[in-house]
């Protein structure tokens, strides 16, 4: 049942409890009473409604010689929607604040009240976990709503969210693809009719599982727009006995449309074709989201919430040559910026990046420090260790994610990601794309886009 034009952003949930590096709390090893990492909660969702949730979370790991299996999920009233299992690299690897990220799109048929949504983890693979949480912590909920009598935007409007989570829960993997050019196909959504001016806003998130032995292969994975890459990354995948099981794959970027384009189908592809015979199996969850943000006088409506703006940055949308990235925290590589003109008490400004590394050192898995900085004062810092050359060394994925709450009257606010090795000098790692950067201006008010 496709929106067509008639959307509202009806309900906005965020919570952000530790956007900062901390003393972590040790995740429960019984996977019947998990640890809650953020949890959120709607008043009231209604049959036809979309819920679009997005979580971040880091662990660290302090097992010796051990790797866990990690149970993450999303329950809905305490019962599981979205169900991933990711191993965690053991101490001397990339085991301090590996990023875990989950996406999913609840379809709501019934009409239903004081919906809590949570996010939990757990280690029910071994008993007295010794591994721990740590912030960043965010967990999003976005609720679409179809409906008449609404507030009206009259410059942007979501014109059209179209997703796809074609297998939500761990199981037996398809062994991908070793030929790039004709991959592994993951997930696949279509727009009716895109017209110039439009911004179509694409996420996913899926799993990989490597047998390989001794063998850490390239993953090539893009995505695609009518069979043509506008997107691509390469990443290096753990081999076995390390954390290969259930490696978390993230992708973002934004389409920026500059002709009428009718039946755009775009694709998540993956291969390895740095081997043959892969042995490199595609797991769930899978989730593969677009959002078409659009132009236009006669425009959908809200009830409670405007999307005031939405701007983003992607810089570089294919592997390259890559920057080395600063050695110095205070004077950090800027990875990308974004801009805001005016923003209001009571905005809600929601941020997501991804960018990747690439690790030189050889038997060094540095600490790299990645943060969102709001006019160059960090609003969020995280932690992760990255592999040393020979593990997963090759475009590691770092994905952020946080919710900047206005209060008082800003303007020219301008958002940056950053990030560096403050841990060793001369750092010997490298910045490659994809990379993209994006802002989306939530804003209460009767009035519409003005």
């Amino acid at each position: 049942m496709p929106f067509n034009n008639k959307i509202e952003v009806k309900q906005f949930e965020f919570v952000t409890p530790a956007n900062r590096p901390g003393t972590g709390e040790e995740i429960f090893d019984n996977s019947a009473s998990p640890t809650v990492v953020a949890e959120i909660t709607f008043d009231c969702l209604k049959p036809g409604d979309r819920i679009w949730l997005n979580s971040i979370f880091h662990l660290t790991n302090n097992q010796s010689g051990e790797e866990p299996i990690i149970d993450h999920a999303i329950l809905k009233n305490n019962v599981p929607i979205y169900t991933a299992q990711t191993e965690i690299d053991g101490t001397g690897d990339d085991n301090i604040g590996q990023i875990f990220s989950q996406e999913t799109v609840d379809v709501i048929t019934t009409l239903e009240k004081n919906v809590t949504y949570k996010v939990v983890v757990s280690t029910p693979s071994i008993n007295g976990t010794d591994v721990f949480l740590f912030g960043p912590i965010t967990f999003t909920g976005t609720q679409f709503t179809k409906g008449k009598n609404s507030l009206a935007f009259n410059k942007v409007e979501v014109k059209q969210f179209e997703f796809v989570t074609p297998a939500n829960s761990p199981g037996t993997g398809e062994e991908i693809s070793d030929n790039s050019a004709s991959p592994t196909v993951v997930a696949e959504i279509t727009f009716d009719c895109l017209k110039p001016g439009d911004r179509i806003w694409l996420n996913s998130i899926f799993h990989l599982t490597n047998n390989q032995v001794d063998v850490s292969p390239l993953i090539t994975h893009a995505i695609l727009k009518n069979n043509v890459p506008i997107y691509t990354a390469q990443t290096d995948i753990d081999e076995d006995e390390d954390d290969n099981i259930g490696q978390i794959f993230s992708q973002e970027t934004v389409d920026v449309i500059t002709t009428l384009q009718k039946n755009v189908t775009y694709k998540v592809v993956v291969s390895t074709p740095s081997i043959n015979g892969t042995d490199v199996f595609l797991f769930g969850p899978i989730t593969f989201t677009g959002t078409q943000f659009t132009k236009g006088k006669n425009s959908l409506a809200f009830n409670k919430v405007e999307v005031k703006q939405f701007e983003f940055v992607t810089p570089a949308n294919r592997p390259g040559t890559g920057e080395e990235i600063s050695d110095n925290s205070a004077s950090p590589t800027v990875v990308a910026e974004i801009t805001f003109d005016c923003l209001k008490p009571g905005d809600r400004i929601w941020l997501n990046s991804i960018f990747h590394l690439t690790n030189n050192q050889v038997d060094v898995s540095p600490l790299i420090t990645h943060a969102i900085l709001k006019n160059n004062v960090p609003i969020y810092t995280a932690q992760t260790e990255i592999d040393a050359t020979g593990d997963d060394n090759i475009g590691q994925i770092f994905s952020q994610e946080t919710v900047d709450v206005i209060t008082t009257l800003e303007k020219n606010v301008t958002y940056k990601v950053v990030v560096s090795t403050p841990s060793i000098n001369g750092t010997d790692v490298f910045l490659f794309g994809p990379i993209t950067f994006t802002g989306t201006r939530f804003v209460d008010g009767k009035k519409g886009f003005r």
